[in-house]
């Protein structure tokens, strides 16, 4: 057994031998930076969309490991493990040391290039990094100690931007809420349809985005001792955007009149642009389980048109409103649906008139399809103060407010039949007629009212 061992232990020791006589190991001839090539020559700005990440003590493929003496810059400041003689013709970095130098080229600072597939920038055109300050492709023991206001320059616009991005996300995310796109129209109650008469006053309590043109035409009572008959026309278009699925802004007025007096008559019509209608509104009440919806909103009349065809009174009035839909009565034949909208008019000088107002509508959805309503809408105007712009005692109610000086405590009622025919959701038209119930008639002995409604 000991013979054995002793045998085992002397045909190690001979290999030992063996393996340290043989000749040294050799990586070959070290190839020159030369031998490499030049970078491949690119745009210097397309440098900034490279890799920003940094690589810790590993040298730029393609360069040769440089001395930081031979740069002009301080070596590292812990100093190269081993003393010398060092093993290799050059300490090995711990990090980047700036590259090689290149004709023209200088430092713009202690930030080093890396990417070895475009050529350096010279100093007359350095580039940023996709953060916005010096492209940082260097390890982190070569950054100077002046780099760390700029980084932080760098993460505080970072943190902004993020803040303004996340602001605006959180908005887009309001208003595209349940599905919606941006401006689309609140869908959840599309059994409802938008009433015809008052136009400009009567609103559908909903948030939508849509075009209305509009057109009416009416007769003026031969019995009006101001005007003698004649007619009357408006021709213009509405229109909405909704912002959410609750805010929403209206144009309710906008476009042209048109008043032909009858012969003898104190004024002289004419044509001009209309008074400019348009306000905010919010949808606070959307339910699609009970078919209801609610609103409020704060409509500016401004006058904006000639005085010929009254459309220049005063400076501005204002009118609040509350809006109300609710659907009822469902069977297999159809169901009901009514709207009411309530507000109060008043003017911000004395030369416009003052009044209350109510309009509302009853249709029938026939069979449920959303397609055929006929309907019954009422209007009442209710004057609370006069105007002192013309000394008549005469008003215009949606079509113009003319400053009347006797109108105090006068009423307008009317009754307007009608119908709407949805051929889609987006396009929709309506026609209704009009006649007042009470005297005096004012502007209004008969009117016929033609929209249609191209809805997002």
């Amino acid at each position: 057994m000991r013979r054995s061992a002793l045998a085992v232990l002397l045909a190690i020791g001979g290999l030992t031998d063996r393996a340290s006589a043989q000749a040294p190991v050799t990586l070959g001839t070290p190839v020159s930076a030369a031998s490499l090539g030049t970078p491949i020559a690119a745009s210097q700005r397309a440098r900034a969309s490279a890799d920003d990440t940094p690589m810790m003590r590993v040298p730029e493929p393609g360069y040769p490991v440089m001395p930081p003496q031979a740069q002009g810059y301080p070596p590292p400041a812990y100093p190269y493990p081993y003393p010398p003689p060092y093993p290799y013709p050059y300490p090995p970095p711990y990090g980047y040391y700036p590259p090689p130098p290149q004709a023209g080229y200088t430092p713009v600072s202690n930030y080093q290039y890396t990417s070895t597939s475009m050529p350096y920038p010279s100093a007359a055109d350095p580039i940023a990094s996709t953060k916005g300050d010096p492209v940082r492709r260097t390890s982190f023991s070569s950054r100077s100690s002046t780099s760390g206001s700029t980084s932080s320059i760098s993460r505080f616009g970072e943190s902004v931007t993020d803040s303004v991005n996340g602001c605006c996300e959180h908005m887009k995310n309001c208003w595209t809420a349940d599905g919606r796109t941006l401006f689309q129209s609140d869908h959840c109650l599309d059994s409802f349809t938008s009433p015809i008469t008052n136009p400009f006053l009567f609103e559908d309590p909903r948030s939508l985005t849509e075009i209305r043109p509009i057109f009416f035409y009416q007769q003026i009572p031969g019995s009006n001792a101001a005007f003698n008959g004649g007619t009357a026309y408006f021709y213009g278009a509405q229109a909405r955007v909704a912002l959410t699925d609750r805010w929403s802004i209206v144009m309710n007025k906008l476009g042209g009149v048109t008043i032909n007096p009858g012969d003898g008559s104190q004024f002289p019509g004419g044509s001009g642009f209309a008074e400019i209608w348009l306000g905010p509104k919010f949808t606070f009440v959307r339910n699609a389980d009970s078919g209801t919806a609610a609103a409020t909103g704060l409509t500016f009349q401004i006058p904006a048109g000639p005085s010929n065809v009254f459309q220049d009174t005063g400076t501005m009035s204002m009118t609040p409103y509350l809006s109300f839909a609710q659907n009822f009565g469902r069977s297999s034949y159809g169901a009901f649906n009514f709207m009411d909208t309530l507000g109060y008019t008043f003017r911000i000088d004395n030369g416009r008139s003052n009044y209350f107002y109510n309009s509302a509508h009853l249709d029938y959805d026939v069979a449920n399809l959303h397609k055929f309503y006929p309907m019954l809408e009422l209007n009442w105007f209710a004057y609370t103060s006069s105007g002192n712009a013309r000394a008549i005692n005469q008003e215009g109610a949606d079509l113009a407010n003319m400053g009347g000086t006797d109108i105090n405590g006068r009423n307008y009622l009317s009754l307007a039949p009608g119908f709407r025919y949805k051929f889609t959701e987006a396009a929709q038209f309506g026609i209704a007629t009009e006649f007042p119930l009470l005297s005096p008639k004012d502007l209004n002995n008969f009117r016929l009212t033609v929209d249609f409604i191209f809805r997002y």
